[in-house]
């Protein structure tokens, strides 16, 4: 069962799951409470307190939890999850790493500590903007790196260093708009 908490910060979308929890507890209850949220603030704060373990989340459960972190992708900020379990909570935490929003995992003795965390408006820390364009920098090598390694003739078999990849892509980038990929070979 999800509970919607009270008595939390307005722009908090807080929740409390305890015993089994069914697709029927995300569609009646929490994804209308999300929305609704949305409709008087850009972004989500999520806060979930979780008194049972993850395999009290019915297969159902869990694909609309997956619907609704897509469905709302880029309107995460923050989200708390408060449990007892360890791997839980550093799942939260290096979930932050790959996810829009920043998370973090907390223990329930920690309450109070994550609605005051999950609440804030602080602007975003520079470090945590630095994290993104550290892992969009990540991506962008990497597509380089396999549309140059695409545009290799078959008979060079030498492989490209990282150093390779970022001169290629500063390279790139000086490269007027017009002139960008253009020696791109097209497929058939």
């Amino acid at each position: 069962m999800i509970e919607i908490l009270k008595n939390i910060p307005s722009n908090v979308a807080g929740f409390k799951a305890s015993g089994k929890i069914q697709a029927s507890d995300y569609k009646t209850l929490l994804i209308p409470h999300v929305n609704n949220l949305l409709r008087w603030q850009k972004k989500i704060n999520f806060l979930l307190i979780l008194n049972n373990d993850l395999s009290d989340f019915s297969i159902g459960a869990l694909l609309q939890d997956l619907k609704l972190g897509f469905q709302h992708f880029s309107e995460w900020n923050k989200m708390a999850i408060v449990s007892e379990s360890n791997i839980i909570r550093k799942f939260t935490d290096v979930f932050s790493y790959i996810a829009p929003a920043r998370a973090k995992g907390f223990a329930h003795e920690d309450l109070q500590e994550a609605i005051d965390w999950v609440s804030s408006n602080k602007e975003t820390n520079k470090f945590y903007i630095m994290k993104k364009i550290m892992i969009m920098a990540g991506a962008g090598a990497f597509i380089y790196f396999l549309i140059s390694r695409r545009n290799k003739p078959k008979s060079n078999k030498s492989k490209g260093t990282i150093s390779d990849v970022f001169k290629g892509m500063v390279d790139e980038m000086k490269k007027p708009l017009s002139e960008v990929g253009r020696q791109i070979p097209e497929t058939h």
